[in-house]
C-alpha cells in the first residue's frame, strides 16, 4: 500500500513538474514571461476545473479549483475553452 501510494505521489509530481515546463516552453517560444496555468477536469464533472500547474503570477493557485483564482477574466477564457 505505501508502494503504491509513493507511486502515485510521484506520477503526480511529475505532472506538474511536465505541465510547469510546458507554460515555461510557450511562453519561451512567444518570448513572453512564464506565466500561465494548466487546468484538468474530469469528463462529466460539473465542479470548478483543477489547476495542475501555474508559474508566474498564478503559482499560488497550483492544486486549486479554478474558479478559487482572484481573475475573473482567466476563469471565464478556461471555462470558455
Amino acid at each position: 500500500m505505501v508502494v503504491r501510494a509513493s507511486g502515485q505521489l510521484m506520477a503526480r509530481q511529475g505532472l506538474h513538474e511536465f505541465a510547469a515546463g510546458v507554460i515555461t516552453q510557450i511562453c519561451a517560444l512567444l518570448g513572453l514571461p512564464p506565466g500561465g496555468l494548466v487546468c484538468v477536469q474530469e469528463q462529466g464533472c460539473t465542479q470548478s476545473p483543477r489547476v495542475i500547474a501555474a508559474s508566474g503570477a498564478f503559482e499560488h493557485a497550483i492544486d486549486c479549483p479554478l474558479d478559487q483564482i482572484d481573475n475573473p477574466a482567466v476563469i471565464a477564457s478556461v471555462s470558455n475553452a
